[in-house]
């Protein structure tokens, strides 16, 4: 059995004066799941050249399977430190040379998300996120994940 999830969860530092993050979530998920708080993969990025260069290089790693989002957004962009813009153009870019059979979903926790558009031009098998920022979107998309996560972990271990 794996002492693992197949997951990478990226973010974007979330306010220029404190520290924010989901990774406690991700911590108490594997803990859970996993026996080890740290059985993930976390990082951060801060703009585009960063997460240019990690999405390609976690979708070749053969322990992770899905990646999981988190910066602020707009329709137009996801936000790095200090605001820098990483256009949905680039991470459009990104996805249409992942390997399929190597990353299976993605989550955007992202406001202003283009998931749609993502879907439909990636080899990934599923792709959520939300366009709405509001606390109850947040609270519905989030448990989807989760949820989508569990079973595919626990599918691996029967």
């Amino acid at each position: 059995m794996a002492d693992r999830l197949d997951l990478a969860v990226i973010e974007s530092r979330w306010w220029e004066r404190s520290n924010d993050s989901v990774r406690g979530v991700f911590e108490m998920l594997a803990g859970n799941l996993m026996d080890n708080p740290f059985g993930y993969h976390y990082e951060m990025f801060n703009n585009a050249a960063s997460i240019q260069e990690i999405i390609p290089r976690l979708a070749r790693q053969p322990d992770i399977h899905h990646i999981y989002v988190g910066a602020h957004g707009d329709d137009k962009a996801i936000l790095g430190a200090g605001k820098q813009r990483i256009r949905w153009t680039v991470i459009q870019g990104l996805l249409e040379k992942v390997n399929a059979r190597q990353l299976y979903g993605l989550f955007f926790a992202c406001c202003g998300g283009q998931v749609e558009r993502l879907i439909d031009e990636s080899g990934v098998t599923w792709i959520a996120g939300y366009r709405v920022c509001r606390l109850d979107t947040l609270l519905g998309d989030g448990p989807i994940f989760l949820e989508r996560l569990l079973s595919e972990q626990r599918a691996k271990r029967n």
